[in-house]
């Protein structure tokens, strides 16, 4: 009996060293923390993430000159009257040296335009001709509409002998002698 007593003695003994060593291991850690004083104020609170954009309608703005577009004074919610609001303002660019092939292209964009200037003159020209022949045609028809119905008619000529003719059938103007 007493080797049965130390085998169990030392059983229970291993057993309670590792309930002790497993407890010992489990056991809560502490948590570092960050202590400060509390303070009123506003709370500001951020969300970071990310995310993809999708362009839904492309727009292009452009202007009719070059320059450069001065800072926008507009926020996003402000107010805009057609015909009032000035958005943005652009202030044009230096003018550059003239070299020969910027010179000889502004001579030949003035070539164009006055070629342009001659062709409207010549097309204004062509309508005032033919809005003077209607003129001339409305009045020429009111006064034909005025006219007793006798004179309107145009007056019939006489008829001219019909030329002589021979035996044959021939006139005498095609055949200059007798057949």
């Amino acid at each position: 009996m007493g080797r049965t007593f130390k085998r169990v003695f030392y059983v229970i003994i291993v057993l309670g060293l590792a309930a002790a060593g497993l407890a010992y291991a489990f056991r809560p850690q502490p948590v570092p923390a960050d202590f400060a004083t509390v303070d009123r104020g506003a709370l500001t609170v951020t969300v970071d993430d990310t995310g993809r954009t999708r362009v839904r309608d492309v727009y292009r703005v452009s202007a009719p000159v070059a320059g450069r577009l001065l800072r926008i004074e507009a926020r996003v919610g402000d107010a805009a009257m057609a015909g009032e609001t000035v958005l943005a303002t652009i202030e044009p660019s230096d003018p550059t040296f003239l070299d020969r092939r910027t010179r000889s292209q502004a001579r030949a964009e003035v070539k164009a335009a006055e070629a342009t200037l001659a062709l409207a003159q010549a097309e204004l020209n062509r309508v005032r001709a033919e809005l003077t022949f209607a003129r001339s045609e409305l009045e020429r028809a009111r006064r034909r509409s005025t006219r007793p119905a006798a004179m309107s008619a145009p007056a019939k000529r006489p008829r001219k002998a019909p030329p002589p003719q021979c035996a044959c059938g021939a006139t005498s103007w095609r055949w200059p002698g007798p057949c």
